[in-house]
């Protein structure tokens, strides 16, 4: 027995809701392994990021260190230079 073009037509449009689903779901269940990816690869970069901030600080402060200790070295040599030019001008 042969099916009309309505029986076809309507049996095809029920169909479509079901596919949907069937789509709906798998989509739901691959897209949470994407999501976790997602995540641990942010959570990786964040912690990338804040260690190289911390690098970075420590880096400075190492550097602002030791400006300081060769100015500190140099105003000393200043000074011992003046004590020196001192000490010859009451020689003489």
């Amino acid at each position: 027995m042969a099916y009309s073009q309505t029986t076809v037509l309507i049996g095809g449009l029920v169909h479509v809701p079901i596919l949907i689903g069937i789509l709906w779901t798998f989509d739901q269940q691959t897209s949470k392994s994407y999501q976790a990816q997602q995540a641990a690869r942010a959570a990786a970069e964040e912690k990338r990021l804040k260690e190289e901030a911390e690098a970075k600080k420590k880096a400075e402060a190492e550097a602002k260190k030791q400006a300081e200790a060769q100015a500190k070295k140099k105003a000393e040599a200043e000074a011992k230079k003046k004590e020196e030019l001192k000490k010859k001008e009451k020689n003489e």
